[in-house]
């Protein structure tokens, strides 16, 4: 069972594809939004006690409904409630899908994709419209692949090039990260934001150069505002790049805290699962970085070898319209969900996220992107964009 927390109390979910992890609460909302649930705040007064649902809440007899409750009795316990469509053969009042129970019911002739823990939503729309759905783990590798072939990217080399699929490679045989490497991996990270990756890959060496070749007590003794101008310069800033220059210090500092608590970076890195390492670094002291959100610090753990996924603009579009979730995701929602896939078709994450930017990114294949080139790519038959009538 997933277990999710704030700050002050402790939410339980039955939710069987997160069992075992540890996520931040936010994320209830999140995966909530993502599997077509409501909040208690949501629904209609009518809907009665939720604490008590099934027979007792007649009005949640809804076609396909699926709503998320908040049972009052016993504060931060919530569930999932599923009815089965009509002509499913079934009762309407289903008995509850509680703590501990597993798997919500689902009827015999629901579609495969919701029993595996996809978004509810798909199986809906398998009903609709026949056999359209989103495409299965290895499908979705296989087409990624024949995509970037056919706007000819060599999707291995560059991967390669990247770093971070060789960097989990090395990490998985042995390879130990010093701080100069995690301080390499988040300054990179921290120069991707909110820009094309392709001219900071064509600087890499000039970036080393002027960043003093991630030596931190260098970059302690620095000045900040040189820093930011030699990036400038060579084309390589980004609108948050100040900050994150007069900012250096302060994570060395936080870096060399989480150093000397863990007995080393690495030991910190791998202590948990990445989205909770993430979460640490992007979200709760001690060990917040300043100008770090979810993503970068998934970048950044990716830099440094951990197999992850970061959650970007490019990906949680892509996972939309693919129809993997009904609507743009959260951050935390599509890392779990490429986690998921790449474990289904059993290759490295990081590989899977790499291939899944790569098939977005200017500079790159620059398929899917904000205006997608959907003739040149093998999912068009199942894409949601444009939007499709109901």
């Amino acid at each position: 069972m997933a277990r999710l927390r704030s700050d002050h109390y402790e939410v339980k979910a039955a939710f069987k594809e997160y069992e075992g992890q540890e996520l931040a609460a936010r994320q209830i909302r999140e995966i909530a939004q993502s599997k077509g649930l409501k909040r208690p705040e949501d629904l209609p007064r009518h809907h009665g006690n939720p604490g008590r649902l099934g027979p007792a809440c007649p009005c949640c007899n809804i076609d396909s409904e699926r709503i998320f409750h908040q049972n009052k009795s016993r504060p931060g316990w919530y569930y999932w409630v599923i009815r089965p469509p009509v002509g499913s053969g079934t009762s309407r009042n289903v008995p509850n899908t509680t703590m501990g129970a597993g798997q919500p019911q689902t009827d015999k002739n629901t579609p495969d994709v919701a029993r595996s823990g996809f978004h509810a939503s798909l199986a809906a729309r398998q009903q609709r419209s026949g056999p359209a759905s989103a495409p299965g783990a290895r499908d979705l590798v296989s087409g990624l692949q024949a995509t970037l072939k056919t706007v000819g990217i060599d999707y291995e080399q560059t991967i390669k090039e990247m770093g971070a699929v060789t960097a989990s490679e090395d990490r998985l045989g042995g390879r130990r990260f010093s701080l100069s490497d995690h301080l390499r991996g988040l300054l990179l990270s921290l120069l991707s934001n909110s820009r094309p990756w392709k001219p900071i890959a064509d600087n890499l060496q000039q970036i080393g150069e002027i960043l003093l070749n991630y030596d931190p007590g260098a970059l302690e003794r620095a000045d900040p505002s040189a820093l930011e101008s030699k990036l400038r310069a060579i084309g390589c800033g980004n609108r948050a790049i100040r900050n994150q220059m007069r900012s250096l210090r302060a994570n060395i500092e936080t870096l060399r805290r989480i150093e000397r608590e863990f007995g080393g970076l690495d030991r910190f890195v791998t202590s948990g699962r990445p989205l909770e390492v993430a979460g640490k670094l992007s979200e709760y002291r001690p060990y917040k970085l300043q100008c770090v959100g979810m993503a970068l610090a998934l970048e950044y753990l990716r830099n440094v070898g951990i197999r992850a996924a970061k959650p970007d603009i490019h990906m949680r579009r892509i996972l939309q319209r693919l129809g993997y979730v009904a609507t743009y995701p959260g951050e935390e929602v599509a890392a779990l969900l490429v986690d998921k896939l790449a474990s289904e078709a059993e290759c490295n994450t990081t590989y899977l996220d790499n291939l899944l930017w790569l098939m977005c990114s200017t500079g790159y294949g620059n398929v899917c992107n904000a205006s997608p080139r959907c003739g040149l790519c093998a999912f068009s038959g199942v894409c949601s964009y444009p939007p499709r009538p109901s």
